[in-house]
C-alpha cells in the first residue's frame, strides 16, 4: 500500500497484498497436527478473549478447518467504527490440500472485507515456517484503502496471538500460559510479544 493515511482507491474495489510469517521450533507435521486440532483453535480464541466463537473441523479429504469468532473493535479510527461497528464476526476457512498447504478464505459476514490466499508450512532442519500470502479486498470507494489498514491490523494481531499460543502448545505448556494484558497498539486483548512463551521455549 502506498504510504500515508490519505491514500484512496480509484474505484469501488481496493486490493492489498498481505504477507505474514511465524516460525515454530517443530517439524511441519507437528505444526499441521496443531493447526487442525480443534482444541488448539479453541485455545487461541480463548486467548484473544473472543466473546463468542465456534470451531469446526471436517476430517474428510480435503480437510477443512472453520473458525468463526466475534471480536470487539477497539483503538481504531472513527471512520472505521462507522463502517464495521463496535464488533466484528470473523469467519476463517482453511482447506488443507495436504499436510503443508492450505487455501485460506477469511470473511467478515455483512461487512466490506475479504481475504483470499494460501498457507504454506515450510520445514528446514526441524524448524517450520508458517507463511500466509493473501489478497485483501475492500469494496468501498474512497476510504477502502484506509479501511484495509485497519482490517490488516486486526488480522495480523490475531496471527501474532495464534503464534504465541502455538509456541506454548508445541512446547507442551499451553495450559499454563498466563493471561496477557491488552496490547496498546492493537485491538486484541493479548500481548503483542509473549516473552513468556519464548522464554519457555528457549529453556527447553
Amino acid at each position: 500500500m502506498p504510504p500515508g493515511s490519505d491514500w484512496t482507491c480509484p474505484g469501488a474495489r481496493c486490493r492489498y497484498e498481505i504477507e505474514h510469517t511465524s516460525t515454530y521450533q517443530a517439524p511441519s507435521i507437528e505444526v499441521y497436527a496443531m493447526l487442525t486440532d480443534p482444541a488448539f483453535r479453541e485455545k487461541v480464541c480463548s486467548y484473544v478473549k473472543a466473546p463468542d466463537f465456534t470451531v469446526e473441523v471436517d476430517g474428510r479429504t480435503p480437510l477443512v478447518v472453520e473458525v468463526t469468532q466475534e471480536q470487539p473493535v477497539r483503538n481504531v479510527p472513527a471512520f472505521a467504527t462507522k463502517v464495521v461497528g463496535d464488533a466484528v464476526v470473523i469467519r476463517q476457512i482453511e482447506t488443507w490440500v495436504g499436510t503443508t498447504e492450505a487455501e485460506l478464505d477469511l470473511t467478515i459476514p455483512g461487512k466490506p472485507g475479504q481475504l483470499s490466499g494460501s498457507i504454506n508450512l515450510i520445514e528446514s532442519d526441524g524448524v517450520t515456517r508458517y507463511a500466509i500470502d493473501g489478497e485483501l479486498k475492500v469494496k468501498i470507494p474512497l476510504i477502502g484503502g484506509k479501511l484495509e489498514s485497519v482490517i490488516e491490523g486486526l488480522l495480523k494481531a490475531f496471527l501474532v496471538a495464534e503464534a504465541e499460543v502455538g509456541t506454548a502448545w508445541l512446547a507442551g505448556t499451553a495450559d499454563s500460559c498466563p493471561e496477557s494484558g491488552c496490547c496498546p497498539t492493537c485491538s486484541w486483548a493479548c500481548s503483542c510479544a509473549c516473552s513468556w512463551a519464548r522464554s519457555r521455549l528457549r529453556s527447553r
